[in-house]
């Protein structure tokens, strides 16, 4: 299996242009790994799209939320509510 394989295979998706230019039929290799995702994507109307990053920005803002209160902890400041 090529570097760009392995790399595509655990999930770290930046392609550099060396990667591409390596290996031969690295695009290629790109390419059909996204094709589920395109198909998938594909299949979805413009609201669902909406909806789903909507979630998706709820919950970023939630997990953001609760990693400050342990930052803020660690490093000895106060809570938002008492600045």
């Amino acid at each position: 299996m090529s570097r760009l394989e392995d790399a595509i295979n655990a999930g770290r998706f930046v392609v550099t242009a060396e990667l591409l230019t390596v290996n031969a039929g690295g695009l290629d290799a790109v390419h059909e790994r996204f094709a589920p995702f395109r198909e998938r994507r594909a299949e979805l109307t413009r609201e669902q799209i909406d909806e789903i990053l909507a979630a998706g920005a709820v919950r970023a803002g939630e997990l953001a939320e609760k990693t400050m209160v342990e930052v803020r902890n660690a490093i000895g400041l106060p809570p938002y509510s008492q600045v």
